[in-house]
């Protein structure tokens, strides 16, 4: 016994050197300080008798705010009012210095924060810190200290599926978008001219334009805006900014190519969007498009900087973009309507694109964090939609940036001059882009009376209704991530080769000879056999 307990001890101070030594993954300790908190439903959270203690270390992207010093910004110091908690800031302006900067840290544990706001973490940031216990799983923290978080999971199931990583923890918290109008989310629509069909004759007997619903109607329409509107080298017909734009026209031909090129049929097994006859008639008809000038000839180039550039002097026909104020200016909102889905010859169930009502990866605990309970209770704070707080992230505090205007509350306008918006909330908010850690009630900016907002909001919620979601967020392992990774490259890359030169009408690959490279040269069998892997997983099939 007493050699067994020596040879015990021995082992132990080896592997620990060997830790210490950076030969293997680091345990971390699992603190209990919940001894700090106050009550759950109690403000501040901690309690007084240690609120001059605890100092956290917050690191984030603070890209998108005039000041980018989040130690001078209005939503923290609210936040430290409300709940006692007090940071210490490292955030990063620009998202690429962040995320290089993000990938650092982790390689000391003396230089990682204690928590990651807006952290922008994927599939491989969770599962590599998760798995190598850098990051804390949140599971049994939400569990015993977020009621908040608790209660929307309980009640979303989808959310909780789509944050839950491969190995059953959930190591980030996301964006949760509540109260839809559907069961998921769409970020931009498509924005038809309506001065310009009335000016080439698309109207009924009234005089009211008339909206396409189907793509021949679309090309006669496009062709139509060509000859009579476009005569600058500036205004066109149609918009495309690259690829991802083109893409969410494909569901008028009936497909969803937005996420990995795969939808589900009615018996849940994945279709390869390029291999199928669908596809080819769409891209016949974008061909079609290009050759007839309906579509910007630079389409697959053109960003949205340039975009913005040129759209100020009503020079586009058909555009997306979550609101037309975004490209054409305020004094042309009300010429623009949303496009319903269209339909065609090889598909009539008109959908647009879309996802689960989230983003993930907005916000972790890492294994530094000596006060974990502390931290899950404060971003807590941000998910329960009942309180005001999540709106100071986004909004401004009532009374102070906004106000409501009536004792019914149905009904808000902000207190911002307009001419001093951008500088005033650039130093009060956190969330003018993604990745915000937090639960937004949709139904809150509904009731936003700006013009821009009662004109697009319900153009916006109606079209939400076609959203459908063909491939769900799902997470891969370590290993599957490795081996889908190179495939996925590969694929993406000669997809969107064959589609911009066949487009374009430059010499490449036939049909013929793109197809079936996919299935002999790029490993589609693999890939989609992963990729069903996850959706079978993810749906529980």
């Amino acid at each position: 016994m007493r050699l067994t307990k020596i040879l015990s001890i021995l082992i132990a101070v080896c592997l620990l050197f060997f830790t210490l030594s950076g030969g293997s993954k680091k345990e971390y300790v699992e603190y209990s300080n919940a001894h700090v908190l106050n009550n759950l439903d109690d403000y501040p959270i901690i309690k007084d008798e240690y609120a001059d203690e605890i100092e956290l270390k917050i690191m984030g992207s603070s890209s998108g705010t005039i000041d980018v010093d989040w130690k001078n910004n209005k939503f923290f110091k609210r936040m430290e009012d409300l709940t006692g908690v007090k940071f210490n800031f490292d955030n990063i302006f620009l998202e690429d210095m962040y995320k290089q900067k993000k990938g650092l840290v982790f390689t000391s544990e003396d230089s990682m924060p204690d928590i990651f706001f807006k952290a922008f973490f994927n599939n491989y940031d969770e599962i590599t810190y998760g798995s190598n216990k850098q990051i804390r799983p949140l599971n049994q923290l939400i569990k015993d200290y977020a009621p908040n978080i608790q209660k929307l999971l309980d009640e979303n199931p989808i959310i909780r599926r789509c944050i839950t990583t491969t190995d059953g923890n959930i190591y980030a918290l996301p964006t949760m978008y509540l109260n839809t109008p559907n069961d998921s989310v769409m970020r931009a629509f498509w924005w038809i001219n309506l001065q310009w069909l009335k000016d080439v004759g698309e109207t009924d007997g009234s005089g009211d334009p008339i909206i396409p619903t189907t793509i021949a109607d679309l090309e006669r329409v496009l062709t139509k805006f060509k000859e009579q509107k476009c005569f600058s080298n500036f205004s066109s017909p149609l918009v495309i900014c690259g690829p991802s734009e083109l893409f969410n026209l494909f569901p008028i031909f009936g497909l969803d190519i937005s996420q990995y090129y795969v939808q589900a049929d009615e018996n849940g097994e994945l279709v390869f969007g390029p291999l199928t006859e669908n596809f080819e008639v769409a891209i016949n008809t974008f061909k079609r498009f290009y050759e007839n000038g309906l579509i910007n000839q630079d389409w697959n180039t053109f960003t949205e900087t340039k975009k913005y550039q040129y759209g100020k002097d009503d020079a586009y026909g058909l555009y997306q973009s979550a609101s037309p104020v975004y490209v054409s200016g305020a004094n042309n909102l009300q010429k623009f309507v949303t496009i319903d889905p269209l339909t065609s010859s090889v598909n009539s169930e008109p959908f647009w694109s879309a996802t689960y009502p989230l983003e993930r990866g907005c916000f972790a605990i890492t294994s530094k964090c000596q006060y974990p309970e502390v931290a899950i209770r404060w971003i807590d704070t941000l998910y329960d939609t009942s309180k005001p707080y999540w709106v100071w992230a986004i909004n401004g505090k009532e009374n102070a940036e906004w106000h409501w205007n009536d004792p019914e509350k149905t009904s808000w306008q902000s207190d911002v001059d307009d001419a001093e918006y951008a500088e005033v909330m650039g130093t009060t908010i956190v969330q003018p882009g993604d990745g915000m850690p937090y639960a937004v009630d949709e139904t809150f900016f509904d009731k936003e009376t700006t013009n821009n907002a009662s004109y697009v909001r319900p153009q916006r919620n109606r079209q939400m209704e076609y959203g459908k979601v063909s491939f769900p967020m799902v997470y891969f392992s370590k290993e599957e991530l490795k081996e889908l990774g190179g495939l996925s490259s590969d694929i993406d890359t000669y997809v969107k080769q064959y589609i911009a030169k066949t487009i374009n009408g430059e010499a490449f690959d036939s049909y013929e000879v793109f197809s079936n490279k996919l299935r002999n040269e790029y490993g589609l069998d693999k890939y989609m056999s992963i990729l069903q892997k996850a959706y079978d997983n993810f749906y529980g099939l």
